[in-house]
């Protein structure tokens, strides 16, 4: 099915020409990609841990992590600038740029979502990349990604997308979850996704929805299950919904660090139990470079399904295992690829066993 959906995208990516559209590094069109950025520890001697190495799946390479040989902050060559960089140069492209921790250092708002991310497309077709960094990205002008970025871990996901799919991100994800917007721009208010993007730059939240569940297709032919929540619904995202939705444990790496109120490990109900991720240990397809770092070193956010799960899910968004998120807004995309919840379940080290006491679901 993979290699079904690759080569869909490969002959229907040939016609794509200039339309926007996630990118890898050597500069191709992608269906999807995932990055995990690497955390800066002053105590290690490896070069993984200077703060901006990191390693990548894509949908032409999604079985093992690649170790980049750029950095995430190279304005050229980093996966992040050939996504990125023709958005700055070109008009014709819708864009919506979106952090609770904008570039500006603007305080904004608890009642926001906690959710970070952008979006552009054309008349036809774009991407989404969800990210978990503060202070990123650049709206105008061109790529850069930011120096505080640098200390933790960091996860981001892109999904190239159609038009309609990218309509539903923007009139059921974000209208439900209300994200702090820092820039917007309409190339075009006539077609539906303009007039959605309209609905988001007024603020026309939907209050009524306490949480979406909402199927997305890849340009590809991907699926994708994207659940998002809104600030109304004091529930944690990943027991509360994600778990109970798909029937499955969870394995979930998240920031849990203080003031705040941690959430620990959630065993209430067996079948949906959700253990929160201790330790992360690095191995690469194309490197014997090898390195740890603890889950107080990492600001990503992701779930997996658990090993005897039936669907080999991989999630990755905004929200935090946190009892504070309980009021924010925000959600977590999933894809069900063997060979990605492989890689992910490949990094996990350690993990934090259940205190069956617990029930933090609401």
């Amino acid at each position: 099915m993979v290699l079904m959906n690759t080569i869909l995208f490969i002959l229907f990516g040939s016609s794509l020409g200039a339309h926007p559209h996630c990118v890898d590094e050597s500069g191709d069109a992608v269906d999807w990609y995932i990055v995990y950025k690497f955390p800066y520890l002053s105590h290690s001697h490896s070069k993984l841990f200077g703060g901006y190495r990191y390693a990548t799946l894509t949908s032409k390479s999604p079985v093992g992590w690649q170790l980049s040989s750029h950095n995430i902050t190279d304005h050229k060559n980093s996966i992040f600038a050939k996504t990125l960089s023709p958005v700055y140069s070109s008009k014709s492209v819708s864009s919506v740029f979106y952090n609770d921790q904008p570039p500006d250092d603007k305080s904004v708002s608890s009642h926001y979502a906690h959710s970070k991310g952008m979006l552009a497309s054309d008349e036809h077709q774009g991407f989404w990349l969800i990210h978990t960094v503060p202070h990123f990205a650049p709206s105008h002008g061109s790529y850069s990604y930011v120096a505080s970025g640098g200390r933790y871990g960091q996860v981001a996901m892109c999904i190239s997308l159609s038009i309609e799919e990218l309509t539903k991100v923007v009139d059921k994800n974000f209208l439900t979850a209300q994200p702090y917007v820092y820039h917007l721009h309409i190339a075009s208010k006539t077609n539906n996704f303009g007039k959605a993007l309209q609905k988001l730059k007024d603020e026309e939240w939907i209050k009524t929805n306490k949480y979406v569940d909402i199927n997305l297709t890849s340009l590809g032919g991907v699926n994708f299950r994207s659940f998002y929540k809104s600030p109304g619904d004091h529930i944690d995202l990943y027991a509360g919904i994600v778990a109970t939705s798909v029937n499955s444990p969870l394995l979930v790496e998240t920031w849990r660090r203080n003031p705040g109120g941690v959430l620990e490990s959630e065993c209430s109900h067996p079948k949906t139990k959700v253990e929160n991720v201790e330790e992360i240990k690095l191995s690469f397809k194309n490197s014997k470079e090898v390195g740890n770092f603890s889950y107080k070193d990492d600001h990503s956010k992701w779930a997996i399904s658990g090993t005897k799960a039936s669907s080999k899910l991989v999630c990755l968004g905004d929200i935090n295992r946190m009892h504070s998120q309980f009021k924010r807004g925000g959600g977590t995309t999933c894809l069900s690829i063997p060979s990605v919840w492989d890689a992910f379940n490949s990094f996990v080290s350690d993990i934090e066993k259940c205190n069956v006491t617990n029930n933090q679901l609401i």
